[in-house]
């Protein structure tokens, strides 16, 4: 893949005219394939996606609070999904808190407080694919009411067993 840096640098060597208004009469020659190769190079670069760096602030948040806390019991049937799905996830408990952890906390950075959405909506395609949906259970009364409205403490869910 091209980067910005070495396409311009190609323009720049590509350029039809000297800094002094005279035709080029090097071997950088201009030709209509030589245009429409890089105007498909630089197409590419630009319709592929943008990296944004995650900034991990020094604050503890609520969402990060709430990612932080899931104990390894909790984390164990999101990693038995991601696992199923294709995502490297050893089988001993520790990693598997480990990698779902490092997922939520992506997720955070990234979407902010629908953390949780995105989570449920890639766990839900993920066993979508599988051939089993299982709904992420409540283990209160309280998130189970925050939650039928897309609302409340994800740390209260743990995602269906789907995927084991």
């Amino acid at each position: 893949m091209d980067t910005a840096i070495e396409l311009l640098r190609e323009l720049a060597a590509l350029k039809r005219y000297d800094k002094n208004g005279h035709p080029n009469r090097s071997e950088h020659i201009v030709t209509l394939n030589t245009t429409t190769d890089l105007l498909e190079r630089i197409d590419a670069l630009l319709s592929a996606p943008i990296a944004v760096p995650m900034v991990y602030p020094d604050e503890l948040t609520d969402d990060l609070r709430d990612v932080l806390g899931w104990p390894n019991f909790k984390c164990a049937p999101v990693a038995h999904v991601l696992r199923a799905g294709g995502m490297d996830v050893k089988r001993k408990s520790e990693d598997e808190q480990a990698v779902v952890l490092h997922w939520f906390i992506k997720l955070v950075l990234t979407r902010g407080a629908d953390w949780w959405l995105g989570a449920r909506e890639e766990i839900e395609a993920i066993q979508e694919r599988l051939g089993s949906v299982d709904e992420p259970t409540c283990q209160s009364d309280a998130a189970k009411a925050r939650h039928s409205d897309g609302q409340g403490s994800q740390a209260d869910c743990v995602v269906g067993s789907a995927g084991r």
